[in-house]
């Protein structure tokens, strides 16, 4: 039970990691470069959810790397 909880903690870590990046991408691309079409909230939010798992195991990673 506990590796789990720690799964859950570093996988909405990385989503919020995610959304930010993504949110960062997407004002950009919305100030700067407005005459591109805009992407919709769900294809944001399903990026974010796939991409969380990677930054959160890359966060897991480091940590225990300079334990």
């Amino acid at each position: 039970m506990k590796t789990i909880t720690i799964l859950l903690k570093y996988y909405i870590i990385g989503v919020i990691i995610a959304i930010l990046l993504i949110g960062f991408i997407h004002l950009y691309s919305y100030i700067a470069e407005p005459y591109f079409s805009y992407a919709e909230w769900d294809n944001i939010l399903l990026t974010a959810l796939i991409s969380g798992f990677l930054f959160g195991i890359t966060l897991w990673a480091f940590k225990n790397l300079w334990k």
